[in-house]
């Protein structure tokens, strides 16, 4: 696989991509996919930057090493989401991770000798010399409650786990079906998708939520809808009463009639992707249950197998 790709400007490029279809390839057997990664899985705040350049050739830049990032600033997005902006070493430098990368993290507790290791999805990877998350503080969370404990000038050390390789117009669709904080690594996915004018590659995106009130990031999918129209398309599924008119929310649990509607013509499946990411409950209802304690595909199952999907038409995350 690929690593991370850099961009040939005078920004310097500083994360060592590395490629792993999971924390097994890197030394980390011990962590299980959701639990780790699902701490981040969510935007609560807009971006203030978009994809600029998107045609820029690239050159990848090997390296299996942690890079130190410096807290810039933090405020909390809601409840229990927090956005923290990091500081890349230099100010002309940018990540220049692919799509879709998260970026491993690691701490050792107060009195350990353990270090935990965490990865979290970048939100504004394109910033120049800086790098965002949210992160969402799940209880005994050791990753996301030190997370939400950093202050300004407090360090982290992190390095990119590329998953999932994207080329532009490699698909004629993609179909999103994002339960709850599981809708992070596909933010960057979008927004590159519908910001490089010559991607043609149609999404739609179904997100599922308990409530309204949890649906992140959605003025930026609703914007997205309403200028991109011909390419984009959400759905929104809350499990709890909404007093909303909104007609594409929807009340209850993503069904099979919701995902179908999702899809293009069964006769464009093979040049479509359904990617897939949430709690583990959610992603083996509609997909089935992945396999390695969350580190390989498994089996297709769910609602995309009774639809007649096939296992290679399908993503997981």
């Amino acid at each position: 696989m690929a690593a991370a790709f850099i961009r040939k400007t005078a920004s310097r490029p500083v994360l060592l991509g590395v490629a792993a279809c999971g924390l097994s390839a890197t030394g980390y057997q011990g962590i299980t996919r959701y639990n780790t990664a699902i701490e981040v899985r969510g935007r609560g705040i807009d971006s203030q930057f978009t994809i600029a350049s998107v045609n820029e050739a690239k050159t990848t830049f090997p390296g299996s090493g942690f890079t130190k990032l410096i807290l810039q600033d933090s405020h909390m997005v809601n409840h229990n989401v927090k956005y923290l902006r990091f500081r890349l070493p230099e100010g002309d430098q940018q990540s220049g991770i692919q799509t879709i990368t998260s970026l491993l993290t690691t701490h050792t507790p107060d009195g350990a000798w353990i270090p935990v290791f965490r990865p979290y999805t970048p939100i504004d990877a394109d910033e120049p010399g800086y790098l965002s998350f949210l992160v969402k503080q799940y209880p005994n969370g050791k990753g996301s409650s030190h997370m939400h404990s950093l202050k300004p000038g407090d360090e982290l050390k992190v390095k990119p786990i590329h998953e999932f390789d994207y080329k532009p117009n490699e698909y004629s669709h993609l179909t999103i079906l994002a339960g709850g904080a599981g809708i992070t690594p596909f933010v960057q996915l979008i927004r590159r998708v519908l910001n490089d004018p010559s991607d043609n590659t149609n999404i739609h995106l179904v997100f599922s939520n308990n409530s309204e009130d949890d649906i992140l990031l959605k003025s930026e999918f609703d914007k997205f809808a309403a200028t991109k129209s011909d390419r984009f398309t959400a759905t929104y599924v809350v499990s709890q009463p909404a007093s909303s008119t909104d007609s594409r929310i929807q009340r209850g649990h993503v069904t099979r009639p919701i995902v179908e509607q999702a899809l293009p013509a069964k006769g464009d499946w093979t040049k479509s992707k359904v990617l897939v990411c949430g709690p583990p409950p959610y992603i083996e209802a509609v997909a089935g249950q992945k396999g390695g304690f969350g580190w390989t595909q498994g089996s297709l199952g769910g609602i995309l197998k009774a639809i007649g999907l096939e296992k290679n038409q399908v993503q997981k995350f």
